[in-house]
């Protein structure tokens, strides 16, 4: 519905709640103040660098860069430096990506499974009776029928 259509009680309502949306955030604030958000921005830096150690390291320290990313929130950097940043960090994970031996380049499958059974089993209990093997089915109906053969009923 276009907004030319909504009435002014409906308008004022809608202003109310964008009001009250608005307020715990102070992204609009660092946009006046910085001319970009700072916070959208420290995210942005954080997963690069948290990416950047995950595939050089194969762990990641939280902390690491901690005073880099204060520096940003701070509005230390300029919306052109995030970007540059970015863009060379971009580049220089494609490189850390095809050279890391820290990080599998695909996921071990039964190592997985394996951990989702042990997990469902945690929750659940025994899963031995919930799991599906191809044919059992019918080969216990395959027992039955043969032992109904031997004592005489079929």
């Amino acid at each position: 519905m276009p907004l030319s259509d909504l009435t002014d009680s409906e308008l004022s309502s809608y202003y109310a709640l964008y009001k009250s949306m608005m307020a715990p955030s102070k992204r609009c604030e660092y946009i006046k103040q910085y001319g970009f958000d700072t916070k959208y921005s420290y995210h942005i830096i954080r997963l690069c660098l948290e990416s950047q150690q995950i595939l050089e390291t194969g762990n990641l320290d939280l902390r690491r860069d901690s005073d880099i990313l204060k520096s940003i929130r701070r509005g230390e950097w300029t919306e052109e430096q995030v970007r540059k940043f970015f863009s060379d960090s971009e580049e220089s994970m494609r490189k850390l990506y095809d050279e890391s031996t820290a990080v599998p380049h695909s996921p071990d499958e039964t190592a997985i499974k394996e951990l989702l059974v042990n997990c469902l089993e945690e929750h659940y209990g025994d899963l031995s009776s919930a799991v599906h093997i191809p044919g059992r089915a019918e080969n216990t109906v395959q027992d039955v029928v043969n032992l109904l053969k031997e004592r005489g009923y079929i």
